[in-house]
């Protein structure tokens, strides 16, 4: 043990001042003294009748409001008062179509959570869970990981961030350079660092993870040169730092937009005057029902210091990633069967909405629609702009030709959304023979699904690890019946991602991810090793598409 690791213990031991024994009963209290001031946390009965603390809404930073209003969050002093953190406090600003039943938001909602078995000076291996939700809509509140950390001995911290226009406006200058939630997921690692020694947790051995949304903005983090030394592991499912809807396509244009909408915007409007004055409005004129259609609006982006250069980009230059710690890590990478669920959501209703115009002619509809969606999901992946013709006929075709019985395009809207995203950080982190990387295919259909859906749909993965009701649920046609074999399944997927959170992932059963093998879990009733999932289909993006593409160039040169 080097001196700061063991300076850490010994603070750790030092901060664990804990007025109640862990074996209390359910629903008393107890304190604990953090490094930021003493915290009151729940003793509360999980749903396999295990006790564990809970440490709901914590601060972990200043309110974000007035001047912090579209600006990086600010770290809290220390303070004498106690927390209660017995109760749930207010998820961040979102519209109300997405908000559960008797959740109330404000735009103070910068809160963490923590979860653990018992309190002591053990350091145990510590989670910290980012939320989906397209960046516009989720709370840390839906995940209760109560039955994974009695059952694993892991601490679980969930983060509230800010999201939807609060969280990612951008004047594409100083002014407001945006990615502020995941400025905000960065201060609440910082929190946990410095912090979770108190609660028992080893400060220095702390993994990210996060679905959707939070799968990508745990990606993203990865490849962030302001995140050396804050985690040791990754675990991103179902969204990448590459993920087509976690990159911000028009800021300044949307800047405008809303500007003008609230009176914020004349000719002579400066960045500085229009964030000034949409810093005066009520946070609830800010936050409209923003829905998935929306995807790729106010989202991360590229601003030259959390995120340098574009992410696919960061992941070809080895260099950097060995100088910010990206090949330190252990990665796990996952994707469900049916993340086309989450597509058609957004896809069908556009399409009708564009077929439904009165002006136009089937073949010139299906023709712009192409446009729309080939041409723009082409030039996004392949980050050229106005992609030849050609070059979109041949991906068109290879799509709607190949996928017989099914619609291609939401498929490749799958594709460029999740598996190619996945596969650039299994390929780039692989690069280096030292990184150990995982990955794992959700294969999986459950009685309970009895909708038009079928398999693992997107985000579903979770209940099979935290206690959330299927309720979540009901609008793909899921019923409350998890049966003894989700139950099953429950605890064996809870096992998978505790092993890779204390780094004892069982290799023998589920080798290493690396390129040439192309080794992956296909978790189900029963897990087999398989090789190369969607290997066509990456083959076509990753090296048949580019040499087209070439072709093109060269004949039109």
């Amino acid at each position: 043990m080097n001196f700061t690791a063991a300076r850490c213990l010994l603070i750790g031991v030092i901060c664990v001042m804990v007025l109640q024994v862990s074996e209390a009963a359910p629903f008393s209290t107890t304190v604990v003294k953090t490094r930021l001031g003493p915290v009151r946390g729940l003793r509360e009965l999980a749903v396999n009748n295990q006790s564990y603390w809970s440490f709901r809404g914590i601060p972990y930073a200043k309110p974000p409001i007035g001047k912090l209003r579209f600006a990086k969050p600010e770290p809290l002093p220390y303070s004498e008062n106690v927390i209660d953190a017995t109760r749930l406090r207010a998820s961040c600003m979102q519209g109300n179509m997405y908000l559960v039943q008797s959740e109330t938001i404000s735009e103070d909602c910068l809160f963490l959570n923590v979860y653990t078995q018992d309190l002591g000076s053990k350091m145990k291996k510590v989670l910290v869970w980012i939320h989906g939700g397209g960046f516009i809509f989720g709370s840390a509140y839906t995940y209760n990981p109560g039955s994974f950390v009695t059952s694993e001995d892991i601490i679980v911290v969930t983060v509230n961030y800010r999201l939807g226009i609060l969280g990612f406006l951008s004047t594409e200058d100083n002014t407001s350079p945006g990615n502020y939630g995941l400025w905000d997921q960065i201060l609440a690692i910082k929190w946990v660092k410095r912090n979770i020694a108190a609660f028992g947790g080893d400060p220095n051995d702390i993994t990210i993870a996060g679905e959707s949304a939070g799968g990508a903005s745990v990606s993203i983090l990865s490849i962030s040169p302001v995140t050396k030394n804050l985690f040791t592991k990754v675990y991103s499912h179902s969204g990448f730092a590459t993920s087509l809807f976690a990159d911000y396509k028009n800021p300044k244009s949307d800047v405008i937009t809303l500007s003008k909408k609230l009176g914020c915007y004349q000719i002579s409007s400066s960045s500085q005057d229009i964030i000034e004055c949409l810093r005066n409005k009520p946070a609830a004129s800010l936050v409209a029902d923003l829905d998935l259609l929306l995807l790729k609006t106010y989202v991360p982006r590229v601003d030259g210091e959390l995120l340098p250069k574009l992410p696919t980009n960061l992941l070809k230059d080895q260099k950097y990633l060995h100088d910010i710690g990206f090949y330190d890590r252990d990665y796990f990478a996952a994707l469900n069967n049916n993340e086309n669920s989450v597509v058609g959501q957004v896809y069908y209703p556009a399409k009708e909405a564009f077929y439904n115009q009165p002006n136009g002619t089937r073949e010139q509809k299906d023709a712009l629609w192409k446009q729309f969606v080939v041409t723009e999901n082409v030039a996004d992946r392949l980050k050229i702009e106005n992609p030849n013709p050609k070059l979109v006929d041949y991906v068109s075709s290879w799509y709607e030709d190949r996928f017989v019985g099914q619609t291609g395009y939401p498929l490749l809207l799958t594709d460029v959304n999740f598996i190619i995203p996945a596969y650039d950080i299994l390929n780039a982190a692989s690069q280096n023979p030292l990184t150990r990387v995982w990955f794992l295919y959700f294969n999986y259909y459950p009685s309970y699904l009895r909708g038009t859906e079928r398999g693992t749909i997107h985000a579903l993965d979770f209940v099979y690890w935290f206690d959330v009701s299927l309720k979540v649920f009901e609008s793909s046609g899921a019923v409350d019946n998890f049966s003894d074999t989700d139950k099953e399944l429950k605890k064996v997927y809870s096992s998978i991602v505790a092993d890779f959170v204390r780094g004892q992932v069982n290799t023998n059963r589920w080798p290493q991810y690396e390129p040439d093998e192309g080794y992956y879990l296909e978790f189900n009733s029963h897990p087999l090793v398989m090789k190369q999932f969607a290997r066509d289909k990456q083959n076509f993006w990753r090296s048949e598409l580019p040499q087209k593409l070439s072709m093109i160039s060269s004949r039109c040169n």
